[in-house]
């Protein structure tokens, strides 16, 4: 007879009520899956643009990657058109039309490039001349000094004291004195005075009288501007032909003597640039902003804001007129590199990911497969009412999806006050993003019925109505079973497949061109591609270790071994599904770990070839005598020094190249070096040059791969020297000493010859004591400093091993991958246990009918458990045991397959390190837990003698139906 479909509902209610814990534990999978979902995304962005900003800060310079052009000369006179420029009206007049061009040029930039970079700015700088007393003034340190106008330089200084500089009335050069302002510290090198005035020498004889009037400080002395107007807070100092020094000062004019100063005999040029924005950098949109920014670096443009007839009516073009400006950047070389490292980073999370979400995939499996479990007995009464399959499987889609759909919601819920805790939330902002949140959810809420139908429709083509009609109580009829019992063809088929992906997996991994910035998903999926592989043999050796137990326990007394193997040998309650979970679990739980101690391994091997010595110090016009008191200082056992790494023309055949020239004391370098894993391999060429270089001779040199590949067949020389290539430098060939790719190490004794002796050092090199301590080494590394403070004006820049380490580790990118890989390790050990929950669930009936028996035979309760134990524990050995190899391969295939050098800082590949401790604390945390569940699972079968709660005899009500299989 047909049924009506309201009381069908109602039936199946009754049903849920009286079972509630499958649905419960269902709708928990859904809400934890739904809540990762939409948090995972929001977290990862936010590292991901914070890791961006970071590589774009600390790679470069931070005026490097401004939008800059220079230009020789200065603007072409001529008033603004547009009043809320705000210049005052006599600068107005001068750099008015400029600053109007260049405010059109950032206008008419597309998005997102106009939001990544600010307004312009310009300064004009001359080259430095001497600076010499006038008529009757004092003597002072030897000084050369360089003009600055900028027409809104007040807003980069403030006045300390006396006043700001007005503008010049008559033609320069001229008698009437220059107006200028300097810093504090300027005016202290060169013992300049308020009021006091002096003379600037030009090359063609001719001077210039300047005057000081006002002392100037920067309101943001951290600001990049000073990057471009050099020694100008403070001065800068080269030596003299005498062994002295020379201070090189820069002194700001009034921006509207431009148009005079523009005659003085001297190169003056412009710099325009408009600094980037760096915190509005994002890696969704940074792809975009390249390319804008390419193509307008790609032309020149013009900065004259009238036509140049009207211009030039009044103010002729010359070569000192700036009337266009070609752009350029180092932004989208850093934006490329940091995309490709994120690039990896995404992969490394994937890779790690893919574990717990394949874990987290079983465990739903088995959740779903529990719940259909609980509505056997339902179903099978529906079908002998003459509910049609159809009807039965509606009902137990609609089941799911009011689990689903409930259980979505909260989670995505939960999210949304995750994120606000962390100051974020849910992309909602666009129709796009409300488009993809509702389709997460209406997913995650159909989940559920989706896989009851396809678990339903596995079982039997007549539907759940089979399943009833076959008692429902073998665990044989779930998903494992089939899986088990499948035709022995397609079983072959998907295990070559699973074999051939993997293969191709680690192929695509360890393509040379694997590192770029496109996503590889499948060599992403190489970890999980490899566990599943493992139990393709994890599942054959499964039956075969069980057959040998079952043969060791004939002829025994006792019947727990025997029994218990027979049992777990023909139904695992769990079977495959199980097994795959614990594989997934630790295999990906361990990878993590390993990637994480590799990548720490990395990072301090890679800070101490940065280095180059244990302790390097870096400032300015260091004085060769303090070489043998660093010495002497108590902890440091070696000590040399880095002279000079200036840039070079090498004539090459009939060509000239431009490289760096470093020069060092070779002996003094090898016994600094001496033990490092990092030592630079000096040719013994270099033995013995401790004198002069004779005339004429070769002069021997180390040169990087890219610099040899430019002196490649060819004789070269540098102002007359010959070289002699001696030997090349290993790939990468970095050398620790310079930033530059094309470079020769030459002995000290070929300074002179090469680059020029200046009687100083730019480096100094420390070897400490061995086995110093943490806190010897910093007092070492703090009187070296201190004694090089004395003897040099500017500042001492002191760089450890840890002080690289650190910055590394500083990098965002690190602190997201460590936590994120972290949480996936747990995440996926829990996903483990719970499979192994959900597998002694689904098993608890069978259980409960065979300790009946054994309970009637006269079996103890600690014979029961005994025997309950084997449902669980010998899938968990071979699968435990199985993912310990899954995540011992993986991490070995994997990680030397994978450039860490996103990660490490370094150039070379880290070598991989396992670390005992959080490694083994993985595999007995797991051993542990599981022990644990199993025991107590075990425990509460073994010694209960009442039937499980869903067993009780049916209510005597004709429409009431409770769970016999619960």
């Amino acid at each position: 007879m047909r049924t009506s479909f309201w009381w069908l509902v109602w039936l199946m209610r009754r049903g849920a009520i009286a079972a509630p814990g499958a649905s419960l534990m269902l709708a928990v999978v859904i809400a934890f899956t739904s809540c990762v979902a939409m948090v995972s995304p929001v977290l990862l962005a936010r590292a991901a643009d914070d890791a961006l900003r970071y590589d774009v800060q600390s790679t470069v310079r931070p005026e490097q990657t401004d939008v800059v052009a220079q230009s020789s000369g200065g603007p072409v006179p001529g008033a603004s058109k547009r009043a809320e420029r705000g210049l005052d009206p006599a600068v107005d007049a001068v750099w008015g039309a400029q600053d109007d061009a260049l405010a059109e040029l950032h206008e008419s930039m597309p998005q997102p490039l106009r939001s990544t970079i600010s307004d312009p700015q310009v300064l004009v700088t001359s080259d430095p001349v001497p600076l010499v007393a006038a008529p009757g003034g004092r003597p002072f340190p030897l000084a050369q000094v360089g003009l600055q106008f900028d027409p809104r330089f007040r807003d980069q200084v403030s006045l300390v004291d006396g006043r700001w500089p007005k503008a010049s009335t008559g033609g320069l050069p001229g008698t009437e004195p220059l107006e200028l302002v300097v810093s504090q510290p300027v005016s202290d090198a060169v013992e300049w005075q308020i009021g006091e005035t002096r003379k600037m020498v030009f090359g063609d004889g001719q001077s210039q009288t300047i005057i000081l009037t006002g002392i100037v400080a920067g309101t943001d002395s951290e600001s990049p501007y000073w990057l471009r107007a050099t020694s100008t807070l403070r001065p800068s100092y080269v030596p003299d032909s005498t062994g002295g020094r020379i201070a090189i000062i820069h002194a700001f004019g009034d921006p509207a003597s431009w148009s005079d100063a523009s005659d003085l005999p001297v190169h003056m040029a412009t710099q325009a640039w408009f600094p980037t924005l760096r915190d509005t950098l994002e890696v969704s949109t940074a792809p975009q902003t390249v390319r804008q920014l390419r193509e307008f670096t790609s032309s020149a443009h013009p900065v004259v804001n009238a036509s140049t007839s009207e211009v030039s009516a009044n103010v002729p073009l010359d070569e000192r007129s700036v009337t266009s400006l070609s752009f350029g950047s180092r932004l989208p070389a850093v934006v490329n590199d940091s995309l490709v490292r994120a690039t990896t980073t995404d992969e490394v999370l994937a890779m790690s990911a893919t574990g717990a979400v394949g874990v987290l995939v079983v465990v739903l499996l088995l959740s779903s497969s529990l719940l259909l479990r609980r509505r056997t007995a339902t179903l099978a009464l529906l079908s002998a009412r003459g509910a049609s399959t159809s009807q039965r499987l509606s009902l137990l889609a609609a089941e799911g999806a009011v689990i689903g759909f409930p259980a979505a919601i909260l989670g995505t819920a939960a999210a949304a006050a995750i994120l606000g805790m962390q100051g974020l939330e849910l992309p909602t902002s666009t129709f796009g993003d409300v488009a993809r949140v509702a389709v997460a959810i209406i997913g995650l809420g159909l989940t559920p019925s989706a896989v009851l139908l396809g678990q339903a429709l596995a079982l039997g083509a007549a539907g759940p109505g089979a399943v009833a009609s076959s008692g429902g109580s073998s665990t044989a009829r779930d998903a494992s079973a089939v899986t088990r019992h499948a035709v022995p063809l397609l079983r072959w088929v998907g295990i070559a497949t699973l074999i051939a992906t993997t293969a191709a997996s680690i192929v695509l991994l360890a393509r040379p061109e694997a590192s770029s910035a496109a996503f590889d998903p499948v060599a992403a999926a190489t970890p999980m591609l490899m566990a599943l592989t493992l139990c393709v043999p994890a599942t054959s050796v499964y039956p075969i270790a069980l057959s040998a137990v079952v043969r060791r326990a004939h002829g025994r007394p006792g019947v727990v071994q025997m029994l218990g193997a027979s049992r777990a040998r023909r139904q695992p309650p769990g079977g495959i599904l199980l097994t795959v979970a614990i594989v997934l679990s630790l295999g990906a739980s361990i990878f993590s770990t390993v990637f994480i101690s590799t990548v720490h391994a990395g990072i301090d091997s890679a800070a101490i070839a940065s280095v180059g010595a244990d302790v390097r110090l870096t400032a300015q016009g260091i004085p060769e005598t303090v070489l043998e008191k660093v010495s002497a200082v108590p902890g440091v056992e070696a000590a040399t020094a880095v002279y000079a790494d200036q840039p070079v023309v090498v004539n090459v055949g009939g060509s000239r190249t431009r490289l760096r020239v470093v020069v060092v004391d070779t002996g003094g370098l090898a016994e600094v070096q001496r033990g490092r894993p990092d030592a630079i391999t000096l040719p013994t060429a270099f033995d013995g040059r401790g004198g002069s270089s004779v005339a004429d001779d070769p002069i021997p040199v180390l040169v990087s791969p890219a610099a040899a590949a430019e002196l490649a067949g060819t004789e070269a020389e540098i102002d007359g020297h010959p070289l002699a290539v001696v030997a090349t430098a290993p790939e990468p060939g970095v050398l620790p000493f310079t930033t530059a790719t094309l470079w020769l190490l030459v002995d000290r004794a070929d300074e002179k010859s090469l680059v020029g002796s200046s009687g100083t050092a730019e480096q100094i090199l420390v070897r400490v004591a061995p086995h110093a301590s943490p806190d010897e080494i910093e007092r070492t590394t703090q009187a070296v400093r201190d004694l090089l403070q004395a003897s040099v004006p500017g500042p001492v820049d002191v760089t450890t091993a840890s002080d690289a380490a650190a910055e590394t580790v500083a990098n965002p990118r690190i602190a997201a991958v460590q936590a994120l890989l972290t949480a996936a390790a747990l995440l996926a050990l829990a996903l483990g246990v719970g499979g192994i929950v959900m597998t002694l669930a689904l098993g608890r009936k069978a259980r409960w009918d065979l300790l009946t028996t054994l309970a009637a035979l006269g079996a103890t309760s600690r014979e029961r458990a005994s025997v309950a134990a084997w449902d669980a524990t010998p899938t968990t050995i071979v699968a435990a045991l199985a993912g310990i190899l899954a995540g011992a391969t993986t991490s070995a295939v994997v990680l030397s397959l994978t450039d860490l050098t996103a990660f490490t800082g370094g150039v070379m590949r880290p070598e991989i390190v396992v670390d005992p401790l959080p490694t083994l604390g993985v595999i007995l945390g797991f051993v542990l837990a599981s022990a644990i569940v199993i025991a107590i699972g075990s425990s509460s079968d073994g010694l209960s003698d009442s039937r499980p709660s869903g067993g009780a005899r049916p209510s005597h009500r004709k429409d009431t139906l409770h769970d016999p299989t619960e």
